[in-house]
C-alpha cells in the first residue's frame, strides 16, 4: 500500500513551469530516495507534500485521503526536516525536546526513547551549540519524529556531513525503517542513497524519469561486461559498427553493453572473426551513480 501519492502534480511559479505531471507513489515501510540535479524541483515537491506550497485539490493523497480536506490529520502523521534543523542552540538536546513536549504532550518516556534512538543519550545535557554537524542533524530528526509520525520527510539530510556523520545518518535511517517508519529522502550523495533506499524516483526536466524499486532500476539495463583486449581501438570501431555501446576505461580495458540472452557468445565470435583476442572478461555491475548519469544523458 502507498502511504503517499501525488496525482498529476503540476506546479508553476510566476508563469514558470517547475513540475509537470508528477505521480509519486511512496510505498508504506519504504525508504524512498528522491533524486535529481540542483534546481529540478525536489525541494518544491517536498514543500507541496507538506502544504507549504499551494496546489489544486485532488493532487496529494495520504493513505488515499485528499490532503486539503484532511490537512490537520495528515500533518499530525508526518515529521519533516527541511534544509537545516531548528533548535535552541543554548539549550541541551534534552531541553529542546522537553520544550517540544509542551506542544505534543508525549511525556518524558518519549524524550528518552528518541534520544536513545538517535544515539544522543550520553550527550543529552550538552548545549546544542557544542554539537557536531552530524549530532545536530540527528537531533533534528529526533525532533521531527518526536510525535511518532508514520512518514518522515527529509530534505538532503546528508549535506555537510563528514564520513562519520554520513555513516551515523545511514545507520539511523536503517534503524527507523526496521521500526516500521516510511522515509522520503532527497539527496545528492548517490553512493549513500544506494545503500539505504528501497525505492527511487528520478526527477529530470520537470518530470519523473524513473520511479520504482532500486533493484529494478539497477537491473533494467542491458548486461555490461568488463573486457580486456589486445586491440582496443579496433574493438571499439567494430562495436560501433554493430551498435554495441562501448566505453573505454584504460589502455586495453573496455566496458561493453549487450543483451542478457546469451549474446556475449555472439560478441566473442564477432571478435574472433576480426582477429581480436579477448584476454579477460567479466560481468560488470552498474551502480546507482552510473545508471543515474546514463538516464539523465539519455533523457537529454
Amino acid at each position: 500500500m502507498n502511504i503517499l501519492e501525488t496525482n498529476h502534480l503540476t506546479f508553476n511559479y510566476r508563469n514558470h513551469s517547475v513540475l509537470e505531471d508528477i505521480n509519486l507513489k511512496i510505498p508504506e515501510g519504504s525508504i524512498y530516495g528522491y533524486l535529481g540535479k540542483n534546481g529540478e524541483g525536489k525541494s518544491t515537491t517536498i514543500k507541496i507534500l507538506l502544504g507549504l506550497e499551494q496546489t489544486k485539490i485532488n493532487t496529494v493523497f495520504f493513505y488515499q485521503k485528499e490532503f486539503h480536506s484532511n490537512r490537520l490529520h495528515i500533518l499530525q502523521n508526518i515529521g519533516c526536516l527541511i534544509e537545516h534543523p531548528f533548535f535552541y542552540a543554548d539549550l541541551s538536546a534534552y531541553e529542546n525536546l522537553n520544550y517540544l513536549d509542551i506542544l505534543y504532550h508525549c511525556g518524558q518516556k518519549r524524550i528518552q526513547e528518541v534520544l536513545e534512538l538517535v544515539n544522543l543519550t550520553k550527550d543529552k545535557d550538552k548545549k546544542v551549540r557544542k554539537y557536531s554537524t552530524g549530532m545536530k542533524q540527528r537531533l533534528g530528526i529526533a525532533m521531527a519524529m518526536f510525535h511518532n509520525p508514520k512518514l518522515l520527510i527529509l530534505d538532503e539530510p546528508l549535506n555537510g556531513l563528514d564520513p562519520q556523520g554520513v555513516f551515523e545518518m545511514r545507520e539511523l535511517m536503517l534503524k527507523l525503517k526496521s521500526k516500521g517508519k516510511t522515509i522520503f529522502i532527497s539527496g545528492h550523495i548517490l553512493a549513500e542513497m544506494e545503500k539505504i533506499c528501497t525505492h527511487i524516483g528520478i526527477l529530470n526536466n520537470k518530470r519523473l524519469l524513473f520511479q520504482g524499486e532500486i533493484n529494478s532500476l539497477l537491473n533494467q539495463k542491458k548486461q555490461s561486461y568488463l573486457i580486456h583486449t589486445d586491440q582496443p581501438e579496433r574493438c571499439m570501431k567494430i562495436c560501433k559498427e554493430h551498435l554495441i555501446p562501448t566505453k573505454r576505461i584504460s589502455d586495453g580495458t573496455l566496458i561493453i553493453e549487450i543483451e542478457q540472452d546469451g549474446s556475449f557468445d555472439s560478441f566473442k565470435k564477432l571478435m574472433q572473426q576480426n582477429h581480436i583476442q579477448i584476454l579477460f572478461a567479466d560481468t560488470y555491475q552498474e551502480n546507482l551513480e552510473s545508471v543515474f548519469l546514463h538516464l539523465i544523458k539519455t533523457d537529454l
